[in-house]
């Protein structure tokens, strides 16, 4: 029953994905992010015909954050794959994974600079990257679902929302990791005064696990496995996915299910690399981008599925807070979005219009602020 419930939830969340994502990539004829459906027919034209006379093949790399055995990097293999096919290898990108070209908070300025053409983009500075950081790490124990943090940053960017962070770049796709947990090695936190003097390793920041009383750390994941074992850290803020990912699977006693934030990141390309391309490229990687979001979404899915069940197997314990505690958790960060929001209006960036925006689209999920 469980399971037949699960799998009509899981529907249900992905037709609204569709639902919500669907008209941010077809024709909209108020925005200068998109054009009319007789102007894609007039570029589509005009790009094959160029293609007849341009043979030229553009190779470019990209630098991904996962090892290459990760469902993200190998979905990044299949996306290079598929562009390949299709621009019948006009088209070469080869990939990088593992941080192997760079740290994940190089990346911006690899791009910039161009020593990379295109790179995922995670959370990880939170100076530079305050909406990604923030909307990703601020809005716990409401979120419904990974996706869902996917369709507000889809909103945002076509709403011109986003342009502080990434206007300086061209954006394939949004990235989305399973929703964050708190792992922990020696001790549950049942309660907000559980986590007090905690030491959690996290992804740029978080505003919520400090307003516990948490001291949050930042660390290359390549060392969360020592500092766990060396008790340098008490436990880590991440998806389930991260454990096999950073192969602490005997070193994570106790995971917390509660719903902490989820991830998103940006799959850039560096733009004057982008205006290189003839239009019909254009026009495929465009379109194979698109394909990846969703393909994206299914794959980790599955992978936190499965994680899920292994973790279990080897002697971890998943719980979560009591009602009554969620609901204290809930009450103390319910300040944090609004009060990021005057800040960046402090600041002359747009909190507001992006405040109104984040909830508005968590409406269309049921959660209202």
């Amino acid at each position: 029953m469980n399971n037949k419930r699960s799998a009509i939830v899981s529907l249900v969340t992905l037709l609204l994905v569709v639902v919500l994502i669907t008209p941010l990539f077809t024709a909209c004829s108020n925005s200068s992010k998109t054009e009319t459906s007789s102007q894609t027919q007039s570029t589509a034209t005009t790009a094959t015909a160029a293609a007849a006379s341009d043979n030229k093949v553009y190779e470019f790399n990209y630098s991904g954050n996962e090892a290459a055995t990760h469902p993200k990097a190998l979905l990044m293999d299949w996306w290079a794959n598929k562009i390949a096919e299709l621009s019948q290898g006009r088209l070469k990108i080869t990939n990088f994974h593992g941080g192997s070209l760079g740290s994940p908070s190089d990346n911006w300025e690899m791009v910039i600079k161009g020593s990379v053409a295109m790179a995922d983009i995670g959370p990880y500075q939170p100076t530079k990257q305050p909406i990604q950081n923030t909307i990703s790490q601020t809005l716990p124990f409401r979120l419904p679902s990974a996706d869902a943090i996917g369709n507000i940053f889809w909103n945002l960017y076509y709403k011109g929302l986003l342009d502080s962070e990434i206007g300086d770049y061209k954006l394939l796709f949004m990235t989305t990791n399973d929703p964050f947990q708190v792992i922990t090695t020696s001790k549950k936190l049942n309660t907000i005064e559980d986590f007090k003097g905690m030491r959690l390793r996290v992804p740029g920041d978080s505003a919520t696990l400090r307003a516990f009383g948490a001291d949050v750390v930042t660390m290359p994941l390549g060392e969360v496995y020592s500092s766990l074992e060396k008790g340098t850290i008490d436990g880590l803020l991440g998806g389930i996915t991260i454990v096999s990912a950073t192969k602490i699977e005997k070193l994570a006693k106790y995971i917390n299910t509660a719903y902490f934030g989820a991830g998103v990141g940006y799959c850039v390309m560096n733009k004057d690399l982008w205006n290189s391309l003839p239009g019909d490229l254009q026009v495929i990687l465009d379109e194979v981008s698109r394909q990846t979001y969703y393909k994206e979404i299914e794959d980790m899915q599955l992978y936190a599925e499965k994680i899920t069940a292994s973790v279990q197997t080897t002697g971890s314990e998943l719980y979560q807070p009591s009602d009554e505690e969620l609901a204290r958790m809930r009450t103390q960060t319910a300040s944090i979005f609004d009060n990021w929001t005057a800040e960046m209006e402090s600041k002359g960036l747009q909190g507001n219009a992006i405040n109104t925006e984040v909830k508005r689209v968590l409406a269309l999920y049921g959660v209202n602020e």
